[in-house]
């Protein structure tokens, strides 16, 4: 797969980002999270990245208490434009997936989510 980050391109194994697509269902969303994996997402964590520099390590859960992104689903958030770092675990809260400084700018960002990292 491969992960598009607003102007910037690197290879990855489990997501591909499309920044500035629009997404019909979810009108004005910064952050559409899509679960084309085999595995359920139980915890989705989204921080801006200036925190992880001064010690956090995530912010709080962004999915309710009984929420999951299932496979063949997606899920929308509000966020403020900004550079953000997040995380996607599975139900016994090991990482699935991992990414750092993504950009999310006012156009919004599309990420799916294909494979669970190694």
């Amino acid at each position: 797969c491969v992960v598009c980050l607003a102007a910037a391109c690197a290879t990855g194994p489990a997501v591909q980002s499309e920044a500035n697509q629009t997404t019909p269902a979810a009108d004005g969303v910064a952050l559409l999270v899509r679960n084309h994996s085999e595995d359920i997402v139980c915890f989705v964590y989204a921080w801006p990245t200036h925190l992880s520099e001064n010690g956090t390590r995530r912010g709080p859960d962004r999915l309710g208490p009984s929420e999951v992104i299932a496979v063949g689903e997606g899920r929308a958030w509000d966020l403020e434009p900004g550079v953000y770092d997040l995380s996607l675990l599975n139900c016994q809260e090991e990482p699935l997936m991992e990414r750092r400084a993504i950009t999310i700018d006012d156009r919004g960002l599309v990420m799916t989510f294909r494979a669970r990292e190694r």
